[in-house]
């Protein structure tokens, strides 16, 4: 008995909830108190990078409840000067300076120029059901029809080597576009999620580009039935290679003078889910309806930081619902 087919089935089975979520609100509420937490130890634990990143990821659901400019307005300037390249996009990585000795740096100089090379090409071979083709030269310039979902084995962005776990449908044409786009990295670095609907005009700037995928990356991708793969060229990424022959890091990922800050497991996971139902409408419009009504609900646990007598900025958690 040929296998293929069962193992395209169990692809698209854990590809399911990426569309139909079925969240309550209350669940919704639960992940945001859960980032909320997180959000706080990482600011208390003076792991700005990664307190910033799970506020950006709150933004869709209530901007108060991330208070993202104002978090990021009292970061050190070494962080806010990473997260104003949003125009970069994942192109630029969210790590910490390391303050590395001379040889240190000397030594990590040929690794980091060949891992910037590696950077500048990336690849996805995907099994799972669908059918649908993509042509893009920056995401403001694409030409694509298609259903399609799977799991895959490649090199990612963000120097991912290992599984990626996507799915899309929809159209695009230029900027435009309807449908989604989702999906989920596990290699060679953290868990990079992203989800994004279709409604409008892409942009740099979209979150689903400051998480995970290459806004201006040139390339294409097609699924036939069971089979899928995926190519981009990065241009940001080859830029960062020649500046890097000349001491120039654009893409702040050199090794030697650089260190990751990543964000606790259980909240890659979260992000995951967030992810999962902002790209499921239904479940978006219930949790607006019932935010709106309830007048705030999800803010319970978290005030704006710098107020009097709480200088994080945080509260304890609320009971959640």
């Amino acid at each position: 008995m040929n296998s293929l087919p069962l193992v395209s089935l169990l692809c698209v089975s854990l590809l399911l909830p990426a569309c139909t979520t079925d969240r309550s609100p209350s669940q919704v509420n639960s992940v945001l108190q859960q980032q909320a937490r997180s959000m706080a130890a990482h600011l208390a634990a003076d792991e700005p990078l990664a307190g910033l990143r799970i506020a950006r990821g709150l933004v869709p659901f209530d901007p108060a409840l991330a208070d993202f400019s104002a978090r990021l307005a009292a970061a050190p300037q070494e962080v806010r000067a990473q997260f104003e390249h949003e125009r970069l996009g994942v192109n630029v990585s969210l790590r910490r300076d390391d303050e590395a000795g001379f040889w240190s740096r000397a030594a990590w100089w040929l690794p980091d120029r060949l891992l910037d090379l590696c950077d500048v090409v990336s690849f996805d071979l995907r099994l799972g059901y669908g059918l649908g083709v993509d042509l893009h030269a920056t995401r403001a310039a694409q030409l694509g029809l298609g259903a399609a979902g799977g799991i895959g084995l490649g090199w990612h962005e963000q120097r991912s080597l290992g599984v990626r776990v996507a799915q899309y449908n929809g159209w695009r044409l230029g900027s435009a576009g309807g449908g989604f786009d989702w999906g989920f990295d596990v290699g060679t670095g953290e868990r990079h999620v992203g989800g994004a609907r279709r409604e409008g005009g892409a942009q740099s700037e979209d979150l689903i580009y400051q998480e995970w995928r290459d806004y201006w990356s040139l390339g294409a991708s097609a699924h036939a039935l069971l089979l899928g793969v995926e190519v981009d060229l990065h241009p940001i990424e080859l830029a960062d290679f020649f500046g890097g022959l000349v001491g120039f890091d654009l893409g702040h990922d050199d090794q030697g003078t650089t260190r990751p800050e990543p964000v606790f497991g259980n909240s890659g996971l979260a992000l995951q889910t967030l992810r999962e139902c902002l790209v499921d409408e239904p479940t978006m419009d219930m949790w607006a309806a019932a935010r709106d009504a309830a007048a705030g609900m999800p803010t319970e646990g978290v005030s704006a930081p710098g107020d009097a007598g709480n200088p994080e900025g945080v509260s304890p958690p609320a009971d959640e619902p």
